[in-house]
């Protein structure tokens, strides 16, 4: 997963391969880092200058195959503005399970307000369901991006979700849970 010490570990990682490329004559480090505005949230944000007379895509394959093999990365976009190339990197785990938990939170809520006859699309009825239910709810909002705290709320999405379809189906819940919480153990 990625927290900040492993965001800040990569980072560091990442400058000294470029103080070790004789094609890199210097690094910046831009974006929220750089005006001390980092939060559990923030990114990497790394320029890169070039020896006099290589292009971009002189560098960025070596860079790129780097990033895939030791951070992590499962996909990437360029972005071009004029001669300067902006590739973003998609890191796996931590984007994914924050999507996957939000997913399942979301599926939850949803047969939540059905349950009890409020509108389910986008979450419009889930200010009116019992407080005991919305508090468990949010629980499984994630509050930072580290391996632990993924677990803790993906495990309280599994159980509002089969809390939710123990009320709708229980025989099909009861089919459910072992094989579901299994996942949440992984």
């Amino acid at each position: 997963m990625f927290s900040a010490r492993e965001r800040d570990d990569l980072r560091d990682r990442l400058i000294a391969a470029a103080r070790d490329d004789d094609r890199i004559t210097a690094a910046a480090v831009v974006g929220s880092s750089a005006c001390d505005a980092e939060d559990a949230w923030s990114d990497i944000d790394l320029a890169l200058r070039l020896s006099d007379g290589l292009e971009p895509d002189d560098v960025a394959g070596d860079w790129t195959t780097r990033m895939y093999e030791s951070a992590g990365a499962v996909d990437h976009l360029d972005v071009w503005s004029g001669t300067t190339l902006f590739r973003v990197f998609l890191l796996a785990s931590t984007l994914q399970a924050l999507y996957m938990i939000n997913g399942m939170r979301d599926q939850a809520v949803a047969l939540a307000c059905l349950r009890h006859d409020l509108p389910a699309h986008e979450g419009r009825g889930v200010d009116d369901l019992p407080g005991s239910l919305r508090l468990r709810i949010a629980e499984t909002v994630v509050r930072e991006l580290g391996a632990g705290e993924l677990r803790r709320a993906f495990a309280a999405s599994v159980s509002v979700l089969l809390e939710q379809a123990q009320e709708i189906d229980a025989d099909r819940e009861r089919r459910l849970r072992a094989a579901v919480w299994e996942l949440a153990r992984v």
